[in-house]
């Protein structure tokens, strides 16, 4: 039983094996929609390799755990009204034969658990979406809170509602991004080496959030919090209980065109003002310190005519 949505529900599935000389197991955990016709849905599966494999919808909230032996935890995380509905394991039981191979041996279901919410007043929703989940470094990333409401339809004048948006570092501590009360006021948190962030009121039970500037200390896993107040006959405002959306994990990626503009453009202006100054270092160089002398003149050599003298 989950008081509301967006708590956690928790399974435990047990076996014991008889007369199986060292059986392995694989578990498939099973939900069955309230509707009447609906047949069952797998939600999350083990094999005996330990090997998970989740169903689309159910990746980032739901975990199956081996824990002592012939016991298996299932966790349903931040439960919404569409996982509402009767769970149960089914295990299989394997044994190894001759050579080596392994071969089913049973298959066992468990006991029906009822997963549903225990609320006096309108059942809330939230659910978190954003466009594009993979950004460059310095584009901007939108994220969206949609709260829905299961039942009869209220007048938006009776609903107000405190919204908050986190995001899940690397680490696994959760920051706090911004938050609008149900009185519209706006809070930013300090911001730590991280882009610039707003968060506006988009329809009555909408709100975004926008990251400018992403770097990639705003990658993890992006969440908002939603605490109703619904307002009674007699005027007065009842606070219902906190509900989280499931995370969306923002990854950044690097530009390499702009990783590498820069640098290139550095090293060009660098090699340029290099040639630049090669050029005027030669000019200067043949201008002034290298002047060719004036030529010498050669001294002009004087011949003179050896004259025959006769004697007598």
């Amino acid at each position: 039983m989950v008081s509301a949505a967006g708590g956690t529900f928790e399974m435990i599935c047990t076996v014991q094996a008889q007369n199986l000389p060292s059986p392995e197991y694989s578990v498939r955990v099973m939900l069955t929609p309230p509707q009447e016709t609906a047949t069952p849905v797998t939600v999350i599966t083990l094999n005996r390799e330990g090997v998970i494999r989740r169903r689309p919808s159910a990746v980032s909230n739901t975990v199956l755990e081996k824990g002592k032996e012939g016991a298996y935890l299932f966790r349903l995380y931040q439960a919404q009204s569409q996982d509402v509905g009767v769970y149960q394991c089914e295990v299989t039981a394997w044994t190894q034969g001759g050579g080596g191979a392994w071969r089913m041996t049973h298959n066992k279901t468990t006991n029906p658990v009822q997963l549903e919410f225990q609320t006096a007043g309108p059942l809330f929703n939230v659910s978190a979406r954003s466009d594009r989940l993979s950004v460059y470094r310095g584009d901007r990333s939108e994220f969206w809170c949609i709260i829905t409401i299961d039942g009869p339809a209220m007048d938006p004048d009776d609903m107000a509602f405190d919204v908050s948006w986190f995001v899940q570092r690397a680490g696994g501590s959760s920051v706090l991004l911004a938050a609008v009360d149900r009185s519209a006021q706006v809070r930013h948190n300090q911001r730590n080496s991280s882009s610039e962030v707003s968060l506006e009121r988009v329809s009555d039970m909408e709100y975004r959030l926008r990251v400018y500037g992403c770097q990639e200390e705003d990658a993890g896993g992006h969440y908002c919090t939603v605490t109703p107040w619904v307002r009674s006959g007699e005027g007065g405002w009842s606070q219902q209980e906190t509900i989280t959306s499931t995370m969306m994990t923002l990854s950044v990626k690097m530009d390499l065109l702009s990783a590498f503009k820069y640098p290139l453009l550095i090293g060009a202006g660098l090699s340029l003002l290099a040639g630049l100054l090669s050029c005027l270092i030669g000019y200067c160089s043949s201008r002034f310190c290298c002047k060719a002398a004036p030529p010498v003149q050669e001294k002009r050599r004087e011949h003179r005519r050896l004259m025959s003298m006769e004697l007598d």
